[in-house]
């Protein structure tokens, strides 16, 4: 349910930054390349979080994911990614 939960916030997440995109660029691709880079840093930063700190689970927000872990002192996703 989880692992639902947290994919429907970065398809959600993906969406809205393609829309605000094409909408300040006129359609242009370079906002579509800007969030596939997104969702690759969020998708790595979840991968890391769950073998590191999350026992095979995954972060249940951005925030947790930008927030230094209290176990490795560690962030895990830039807050400017």
């Amino acid at each position: 349910m989880r692992r639902g939960a947290v994919a429907v916030v970065i398809v959600a997440i993906a969406v809205i930054v393609v829309w605000q995109a094409r909408l300040q660029r006129g359609g242009r691709p370079s906002g579509a390349a800007q969030a596939i880079r997104a969702l690759r840093a969020i998708a790595s930063a979840q991968s890391e979080y769950a073998a590191s700190v999350g026992h095979a689970g995954y972060a249940g927000s951005l925030a947790a994911l930008a927030t230094p872990c209290a176990q490795t002192g560690k962030t895990y996703l830039s807050p400017t990614s």
